[in-house]
């Protein structure tokens, strides 16, 4: 299980206009569950939120993304294949995709009429990353790549 915070956003500017105003740092979970030595799938969840605005005029987006992502654990390929030595139990390379749904909600908060808008557009992606364990069960990772929100994505991992 991993939850981390997103860089590299690539948002959509879905509703606003004007200058960004605020936002929150983009923020994803995930769990992996093994279903191969080298293989784990599991879900995803993430969110984000932006303002926007000029002198007259105030949008609100939110933006919660879902889906499902699987991944290939390189290190001990990778030990076999270069006859390296990188300790399995401490660092874990693996390469991803994923594919999901992104759920968008816009509010005009402005001087004019409220008006509220949904919108919704599937979403791909590859990653590659890797974790090092500081203990048996956390740990630290980082994954490049066209992620849930941004170009890569950084945090903690548990294995339980």
């Amino acid at each position: 299980m991993s939850a981390g915070a997103s860089f590299g956003y690539l948002g959509y500017r879905f509703g606003g206009y004007g200058s960004r105003i605020g936002f929150s740092v983009p923020v994803t979970a995930n769990l992996e569950i093994g279903v191969h030595e080298l293989i784990s799938v599991g879900p995803y969840i993430g969110f984000h939120s932006s303002r926007y605005g000029n002198s007259n005029d105030r949008y609100s987006v939110l933006n919660t993304s879902i889906g499902a992502r699987a991944s290939v654990h390189l290190t001990s390929l990778l030990n076999k294949s270069f006859e390296a030595k990188i300790d399995a139990d401490k660092i874990d390379f693996y390469v991803g995709i994923l594919a999901g749904y992104a759920l968008f909600r816009s509010d005009y908060l402005g001087t004019g009429v409220p008006k509220y808008d949904r919108a919704g557009i599937a979403r791909s992606g590859v990653f590659l990353g890797g974790r090092y364990y500081l203990s048996n069960n956390l740990g630290l990772f980082g994954e490049v790549g066209y992620g849930v929100f941004g170009l890569g994505t950084f945090g903690i991992t548990l294995k339980i």
